[in-house]
């Protein structure tokens, strides 16, 4: 077998510049551990026909080992697992049937024994991952609360949302970093956002501002309020929302999508 060579660069959570590690996004125990095809933006932005270039799999990249990329140093990497992996990945799987059933997609009231404060610190240790080196450096206080476990201050500013992806009509999985996006007439047209979108879980991260779609609800804020490793019985009001296009939030159906390109088609 061969010898995968050493990636280096500066950690996406610590900062300190060296080897870094494959951090699965999400870990690789919430059924994160089969190969992934990567679609190029660039191709599927320039297609006359998104969907016909999401079935095309000429020049996708394969990703073996699942979802995720050399982000974090060993030390954080083996240090956030170990902390918050499991809390996650005991979620995931309780959330995956849910995911499948017709009835989420109206959504559905669980009462989730968790531990919310390791799951909260896992999505965003998640996140660090998906968007830029600097990320975590910008946000005040981000670093401080992923590397002490007993830290329960949110950083300001960022809020984080759970929803549940609709297993049968979703047809995408994604993850973007940190991204503008302009809702013209909105009484807040520009929203900075982040996703990761892999079932069971839609999750949105935001900067300084609010996400707009009622059907995922925000965690960090209730979530933050535990101890370290505490467990406890939250309520969860789980929507199930398709992922059918690239673009991120976007939790349009198939026919939706139709119908919106075919309205604006007409107009222009």
């Amino acid at each position: 077998m061969a010898r995968r060579k050493a990636v280096f660069g500066e950690c996406h959570l610590c900062g300190t510049h060296g080897k870094l590690s494959f951090e699965h996004v999400p870990p690789e125990a919430a059924f994160n551990d089969r190969k992934v095809l990567l679609h190029s933006i660039e191709k599927l932005i320039s297609a006359d026909d998104i969907a016909a270039a999401m079935e095309d799999t000429s020049g996708t990249q394969i990703k073996q080992r699942g979802m995720g990329a050399y982000t974090l140093c060993e030390r954080c990497n083996n240090t956030t697992g170990s902390w918050y992996g499991s809390a996650y990945v005991e979620l995931a799987h309780a959330a995956m049937p849910l995911a499948f059933d017709p009835r989420s997609r109206g959504g559905v009231f669980v009462v989730a024994s968790i531990r919310p404060l390791n799951v909260l610190k896992q999505i965003l240790t998640m996140f660090c991952s998906a968007n830029a080196p600097r990320f975590a450096a910008t946000r005040d206080g981000l670093r401080r609360f992923l590397l002490n476990r007993e830290a329960r201050a949110v950083p300001g500013g960022v809020r984080v949302y759970l929803g549940l992806v609709d297993g049968e009509n979703s047809r995408v999985l994604r993850q973007a970093g940190l991204t503008g996006r302009l809702t013209l007439g909105a009484a807040n047209p520009i929203l900075l956002v982040s996703e990761i979108v892999f079932p069971p879980f839609a999750l949105i991260m935001t900067v300084d501002s609010e996400f707009d779609d009622p059907r995922l609800v925000e965690i960090s804020v209730p979530f933050g309020r535990f101890d370290y490793d505490q467990k406890a019985e939250v309520p969860l009001l789980l929507h199930a929302v398709p992922s059918t296009t690239y673009f991120p939030g976007d939790y349009r159906t198939t026919d939706e999508v139709r119908r919106d390109r075919a309205a604006n088609d007409a107009q222009g």
